[in-house]
């Protein structure tokens, strides 16, 4: 037994792992602290959170506004969602602002990707290019390994989009455009190879790009308590609360149309059981609307933070409907740029945005 209170991160312990347990514990908290340090009945806790803490912060105001008298939430996606094309839609987006021709030639590297991997014989050595760990042209691989293939392409894309630094070296949409737009690296097969190998190598520092399903599926399967299998207890809380599948289902599929919500929800049953399917969260993610309200937020002392960059600004409120809850939408930023440090490379509108937050929070606390 350890700190946590379980032996490992098998589904069974992962039973108390739940967001309105999160709320709970939260609340438990305020109420110790105010018993503990003997805290004025009319002291004023605010809520701060970023991403899927973003949302908790809110949520702690929405069910516990006794205890908790405002929340800033960040980045926070309100509305669980099964089928989330929209995320990539947006990195697509974010893409064509920095230019369409980036969009385009992506779209060709892919495109050629998929036309090789169905005619190997193409004159281009794939394993060489993309530096994958297995025979990508060996007869043992799966609709499964090649599905997985194409989200982690696509995955690479989001992080650059989802944490975009308009002065990062990687996780920069300019970057990533530039080297898209360079016909001296070669065709776009060739840039969309380098860019692959870019992310993956600032990512995880892999010598090799390890498309394998079963492999990414043992890899998560591992109930040993680390801090490197932390994303377990994320996928766990996709497949019993939010969804939030990122899926290749846009209406024009620049990464392909091989990852599917069923390539998700396969992962749920692989994952943590065969009761995990594709019915059950759904009906989850259902419920938790149904507990939260989704877009349709009703309490006060809230204000909602998002950047147009960010994938996840679409599952949250970006605008004002309600002046209890006000919105603020930062042009230009992505993820939680706001609970960033304050840099002098920050753009007016982070800035503008920092100084909105504080004269709202000054408001509340002076109620």
């Amino acid at each position: 037994m350890n700190t946590l209170g379980c032996r490992d991160w098998s589904t069974e312990n992962f039973r108390y792992l739940h967001s309105e347990q999160a709320l709970s514990d939260l609340a438990n908290f305020v109420s110790a602290m105010n018993e503990k340090y003997q805290l004025a009945e009319d002291v004023k806790w605010i809520a701060f959170g970023g991403s899927y803490a973003g949302a908790l912060a809110a949520w702690l105001r929405q069910k516990y506004p006794h205890l908790v008298h405002g929340a800033v939430s960040s980045s926070g996606p309100l509305l669980a969602k099964l089928d989330f094309p929209e995320y990539l839609q947006v990195v697509i987006d974010d893409l064509a602002l920095t230019s369409q021709e980036c969009v385009d030639n992506l779209k060709e590297g892919v495109s050629q990707l998929e036309h090789l991997l169905q005619n190997p014989d193409g004159g281009e050595d794939l394993n060489s290019l993309f530096s994958f760990c297995d025979d990508i042209t060996g007869s043992d691989n799966s609709e499964l390994d090649l599905a997985n293939l194409f989200e982690m392409i696509a995955d690479n894309f989001a992080g650059v989009a989802q944490y975009h630094n308009p002065s990062g070296t990687v996780y920069n949409l300019n970057v990533v455009c530039e080297i898209l737009n360079d016909e001296s690296k070669g065709n776009e097969l060739h840039r969309l190879a380098e860019v692959t190998r870019l992310v993956q190598q600032y990512e995880d520092g892999s010598s090799c790009f390890d498309y394998k399903y079963n492999n990414f599926i043992q890899k998560w399967k591992d109930v040993t308590i680390t801090e490197d299998g932390l994303m377990r207890q994320w996928m766990y809380q996709t497949c019993t609360e939010f969804g939030y599948y990122q899926t290749s289902s846009q209406e024009i599929p620049v990464f392909g149309s091989r990852f599917p919500l069923s390539f998700f929800t396969q992962q749920c049953v692989d994952l943590f059981g065969e009761q995990f399917n594709e019915t059950f969260v759904g009906e989850q993610v259902d419920q938790t609307n149904v507990f939260y309200g989704g877009l349709n937020f009703e309490t006060s002392n809230v204000v909602f933070v998002h950047g147009t960059v960010d994938p996840w600004h679409v599952m949250g409120l970006t605008e004002t409907v309600n002046e209890a809850t006000p919105s603020i939408l930062i042009n230009g930023t992505s993820h939680c740029a706001d609970l960033y440090a304050a840099s002098t490379l920050d753009s007016a509108e982070l800035t503008d945005a920092r100084e909105q937050i504080g004269e709202i929070l000054a408001s509340w606390i002076s109620d």
